[in-house]
């Protein structure tokens, strides 16, 4: 809903500057886009491989959601350039592409949790986890509707990590 007038005005510079660099709203929106990718890149996949050795479920969980969740409270834009890729073009590639790497982060996590996991249901805990994780970040994205509904989302993912916890103690012992 935002056109390139709008953003020049939020960032203080006339709108022929946004053309000189820009051609379209859509250009900036996948520059925007590439720009989270490389963050998120970097944010996930480095709270993913962290060294996990010793801990506890819900201390695993604390340490590598945290940050994801951060990001998502960072880059409100994010979500919602995530969410309206169709499946075309270079960005929806891109995310396609980062999704896939997180799924696999994910596998590679619960392997050195647990290296005698048989490799298919570790595929399959690791969708559902991340399904879990993703639900979470649709909270994040409603969290002003959830707080003008009296609600707390902080509450809401504190319940949905403790889900994540006993669905990871259930599978992994």
């Amino acid at each position: 809903a935002i056109n390139t007038n709008a953003l020049a005005d939020r960032a203080n510079i006339s709108v022929g500057s946004v053309y000189q660099y820009f051609s379209n709203k859509e250009a900036i929106l996948t520059a925007l886009g590439e720009r989270y990718l490389q963050q998120l890149i970097g944010n996930t996949v480095t709270a993913l491989q962290q060294d996990v050795s010793g801990l506890d479920f819900p201390a695993i969980v604390d340490r590598t959601i945290d940050p994801m969740i951060a990001f998502e409270r960072r880059h409100p834009a994010f979500s919602h350039l995530s969410s309206a890729q169709d499946g075309e073009g270079m960005l929806a590639i891109g995310f396609n592409q980062i999704d896939r790497e997180i799924l696999a982060t994910i596998h590679d996590l619960l392997l050195r949790i647990c290296p005698d996991l048989d490799p298919t249901q570790g595929w399959q805990v690791a969708r559902v986890t991340k399904a879990l994780y993703k639900g979470m970040s649709y909270l994040i994205q409603q969290e002003r509707e959830i707080e003008k509904a009296g609600g707390d989302v902080n509450v809401v993912i504190i319940d949905m990590k403790q889900m994540m916890v006993a669905y990871l103690k259930q599978q992994l012992g």
